[in-house]
């Protein structure tokens, strides 16, 4: 379905079929009812790639690289001031380096862990160990001693970006879906088109990727020109919104916003 669009189909049993094509065929349009809720069978369906993966026997040990089994070189541990997630106050820890760190070497927290790609924080109440393969594992000693406080704290930088990346994903993955669906060249090719989340007096949170900046501006006002019209409580779940007006909508009749809603349990 669409333009360029693909499923992948497992095609694996049709080597033992009698009429693996009528097989193939089969599974196809059965994955389409599937995704997209209806199949097309009088449309002829196109192998675009076949995929394949091959296995073999191997050893535990070389499953996975061996961690070094002592220090290559020294390295001073620091000492730095922060806070901790979830602290009101500073705190003095400790700071390696992770390649001086060495198989089974354990570190209790609070402490930090750097590297040159990253930074691994060890809260307190934990204790990190090496794996003999190198990987940084983190145990909790007391799971009563959990912080209470609620994930979704705004005021905390970390669980800002985790929201912000969660909704970015979110309607990153409606845009995909719209691609996948799209039968317009324009949007399959040129991507123009817009996934916009907006809260519920119609103000932009959040936008796919790949949104078109002129859409962007546009959407909001048709959001909040569809919640004057149609306000939130008039509508049922499964009801979606259209328009093609030019005055209320993207400046030109082509086009044609649609709108779906959500609630959440909680607010934010």
């Amino acid at each position: 379905m669409g333009q360029g669009a693909v499923l992948v189909v497992d095609i694996t049993k049709a080597f033992t079929k009698t009429k693996p094509h009528k097989y193939i065929n089969d599974e196809f349009h059965k994955l389409h009812k599937v995704t997209y809720g209806r199949a097309f069978e009088y449309h002829s369906v196109e192998l675009m790639t076949a995929r394949v993966s091959a296995s073999a026997s191997t050893t535990r040990n070389n499953l996975q690289p061996m961690a070094q089994q002592q220090n290559l070189k020294r390295s001073k541990i620091q000492k730095r001031e922060i806070r901790l997630p979830n602290s009101t106050k500073n705190c003095n820890v400790n700071v390696y380096r992770r390649e001086t760190l060495s198989a089974g070497k354990v570190i209790r927290g609070p402490a930090i862990i750097e590297e040159g790609q990253s930074t691994t924080v060890v809260p307190e109440n934990t204790k990190l160990t090496v794996s003999p393969q190198g990987g940084l594992v983190i145990d909790i000693l007391d799971t009563k001693k959990l912080s209470k406080k609620l994930e979704t704290d705004l005021n905390n930088p970390i669980h800002l970006e985790i929201l912000w990346n969660q909704l970015i994903s979110a309607v990153d993955e409606a845009a995909a879906s719209l691609l996948r669906s799209a039968f317009s060249t324009v949007v399959r090719e040129s991507y123009d088109f817009s996934c916009v989340v907006t809260d519920e007096q119609g103000n932009a949170l959040v936008q796919a990727t790949d949104s078109i900046p002129s859409f962007i501006g546009t959407l909001p006002d048709t959001v909040k020109h569809f919640i004057r019209r149609f306000p939130s409580e008039t509508l049922f779940p499964g009801d979606i919104l259209i328009t093609n007006d030019p005055h209320m909508g993207t400046g030109h009749l082509l086009i044609f916003p649609f709108v779906d809603q959500f609630s959440m349990v909680q607010k934010l």
